[in-house]
């Protein structure tokens, strides 16, 4: 997304409630959904570290959506190393981009060493991510760069708030 006010990309990720891919409901009611994209929202906010997304703002789209603003990244880690497919005439049969990619032993410890810096900053609140995956391992700058953990929707707080009321 475009920030029209501050002329920089963000990006944006908007409460939509969608079926998952063999058409199951979610889980959950509605409100409780959008209490917990909330939640995610100030939990994100609440961290100032280096290898966490920073949240720039959460506001409600025309048509009432709470969404997420947050830095805009160039890539996840799921892109940089590939699919996580072990079987060889599987991994042949995908598209050469996404093969399985074996990443140098220089990147494995930059990476394990920024994705523990973030889980110590989250565990030292008392919240538990509960997914952490290639895909929520954003890339600041591309192939190569800085870490930053992504995704609290999952995330456990050590005292779930009550339903958010909206903000606006």
């Amino acid at each position: 997304a475009e920030d029209t006010r501050l002329g920089r990309r963000v990006a944006a990720k908007v409460f939509a409630l969608t079926m998952d891919a063999n058409g199951a409901r979610p889980p959950f009611s509605p409100e409780e959904w959008r209490r917990r994209f909330i939640q995610e929202a100030r939990m994100l906010a609440s961290f100032d570290h280096p290898h966490i997304v920073p949240v720039v703002a959460l506001d409600a789209l025309q048509d009432g959506r709470p969404a997420i603003f947050m830095q805009a990244m160039s890539g996840s880690l799921r892109r940089e190393i590939g699919t996580d497919v072990f079987d060889p005439d599987k991994q042949a049969d995908l598209p050469e981009g996404v093969r399985p990619r074996s990443a140098t032993p220089a990147r494995t410890r930059q990476v394990l060493l920024e994705v523990l810096s973030a889980l110590m900053a989250v565990h030292g609140k008392g919240i538990v991510h509960r997914d952490v995956k290639p895909r929520n391992l954003l890339l600041a700058n591309g192939p190569g760069s800085r870490v930053k953990l992504v995704d609290f929707g999952m995330a456990k707080a050590p005292a779930e708030t009550p339903a958010a009321e909206p903000f606006w």
